[in-house]
């Protein structure tokens, strides 16, 4: 039988990027555009909240499942290297609050109820897209004698898709194939 008074708690919640809610409707729940929301509400309430197209998922910036995860997010692991993120992680956990059964009896007759959960994980792969390439080193103006010859300062080139600087090619995850 249907229990029109049962409450459950349902935590989404992603490693790289922001979730929202489109229609929260009939749910108390917090942490919208976080990367974790909470949801509690009647079964019926949760479901409606999370059918289809009604949770969104944002990337943050220039993270995607080709590259590492930008360097604010980036794992470290304990030698210093930096650990390659392939693709986001969505984790849906639910939590029965201790309902039991549409009386809300223990059926084991001990009246301790205990609460029980379940939890589900789903791949996010995050395709690349093109970024604007960067030039963040430019030298200031420069001075020559006519006929004479300029030994220009350093500068460099930047393209976030490549996550290297042209310069250092062992900066990041450096492609060898990339052209620019």
């Amino acid at each position: 039988e249907y229990d029109p008074d049962w409450q459950g708690t349902v935590t989404i919640s992603v490693l790289y990027g922001t979730l929202s809610l489109v229609d929260p409707a009939g749910v108390t729940y917090g942490g919208d555009q976080t990367s974790t929301i909470t949801l509690t509400g009647g079964l019926d309430a949760l479901n409606n909240a999370l059918r289809d197209q009604n949770v969104q998922y944002e990337p943050v910036d220039d993270f995607n499942s080709r590259n590492r995860a930008p360097d604010a997010l980036d794992p470290v692991d304990d030698t210093g290297a930096t650990d390659v993120v392939p693709n986001d992680t969505l984790t849906i956990e639910i939590d029965d609050l201790g309902n039991t059964d549409i009386l809300n009896r223990d059926l084991d007759t001990t009246n301790d109820v205990s609460e029980e959960t379940a939890a589900e994980t789903v791949s996010i792969t995050v395709n690349p897209k093109q970024d604007v390439p960067e030039i963040p080193t430019v030298p200031g103006p420069q001075l020559v004698d006519e006929d004479g010859t300029l030994l220009l300062p350093a500068f460099e080139v930047f393209d976030v898709d490549v996550r290297a600087r042209v310069t250092d090619p062992f900066a990041f995850e450096y492609d060898p194939d990339w052209q620019g």
